[in-house]
């Protein structure tokens, strides 16, 4: 994993949009992104260097595997969501709807990711930072003024 790699991506005070992606591997620890995802949460997030929003789209993917794990899962993933310092949750309303389905007219990506896009776009965030292929290579140059960070490009 390469730090510096990392903090040249994402500058100081940039503010991040926090894919499903990301947050189930720093969840789950077990992925090859795991610790990069971990020093992003940690050492970026946690500490405010970067605020981070997440979309209530991504909370309802998220929630799924521990819903499905049991009680303790469940408590652990919902705690992370709700007290995590420097993630805050974007619900997704009427203005998110939208946005997400002039995305979804310009990419044909997954109603879900667009949900996602469009809470970047409305909570005016620099970077998207997932590790879905698929939506980095798409979000890339939808909007101005918002990268998309592929976490598994910063993997040594």
């Amino acid at each position: 994993m390469s730090t510096d790699l990392l903090a040249g991506r994402i500058p100081p005070d940039q503010r991040l949009l926090l894919d499903t992606s990301v947050l189930v591997a720093y969840l789950n620890g077990e992925e090859a992104v795991s610790p990069i995802a971990t020093h992003l949460l940690t050492d970026f997030v946690a500490t405010e260097r970067n605020k981070a929003v997440v979309s209530t789209a991504s909370v309802a993917e998220l929630m799924v595997r521990p819903i499905r794990t049991g009680p303790t899962a469940e408590s652990t993933a919902r705690t992370f969501l709700l007290e995590y310092p420097g993630i805050s949750l974007r619900s997704v309303d009427v203005l998110v709807a939208a946005e997400a389905a002039a995305i979804r007219a310009d990419t044909n990506l997954r109603l879900t990711d667009c949900l996602v896009a469009a809470t970047a776009v409305l909570t005016s965030c620099d970077v998207v930072v997932t590790n879905d292929q698929l939506l980095a290579r798409r979000f890339a140059g939808l909007r101005p003024g918002i990268d998309a960070l592929l976490l598994s490009d910063l993997i040594a």
